[in-house]
């Protein structure tokens, strides 16, 4: 499944091994879904499940959810985990209530519910957060 913007240029893009279409609701099943934003750097989205509104705009990916944000900028790739993320793939915003855990380079913080912008690059993180944060150069010096 691919989504384009009003001047043609693909948003995103959705695949999976397996879709199941629910008639009742308009809704989506997804299986195994891999979901790719065509921002720069480019940026996956991952997990074991996903539902998708009639429009495929609002999703609830759960299980084993993982964003990826390829480096870019100087900066080492972006890696963020939870259980369940809440998304709306028009606007490349997420938000959970769940653990998360994100990594890069070397910094780790892990908190209790995220919001997240894809195109910004932007994630603010809830409370107890904690975790270590290394300068770049550290980054740097270690890949």
């Amino acid at each position: 499944m691919r989504r384009f913007d009003s001047a043609g240029l693909l948003q995103h893009s959705l695949e999976a091994e397996k879709m199941l279409h629910y008639p009742d609701d308009d809704s989506t099943l997804v299986i195994a879904p891999r979901l790719t934003y065509q921002h720069d750097p480019l940026t996956r989205v991952a997990s074991d499940t996903a539902r998708l509104d009639r429009d495929g705009k609002s999703v609830r990916m759960e299980g084993n959810v993982r964003v990826v944000r390829e480096s870019g900028d100087g900066r080492p790739a972006t890696e963020i985990s939870t259980s369940v993320l809440y998304a709306d793939t028009d606007e490349g915003v997420a938000h959970t209530d769940a653990a998360v855990k994100i990594v890069q380079g070397k910094t780790e913080i892990n908190g209790m519910g995220m919001k997240t912008n894809s195109k910004t690059h932007l994630s603010i993180l809830y409370g107890p957060v904690r975790g270590t944060i290394y300068p770049r150069q550290a980054d740097k010096a270690n890949r």
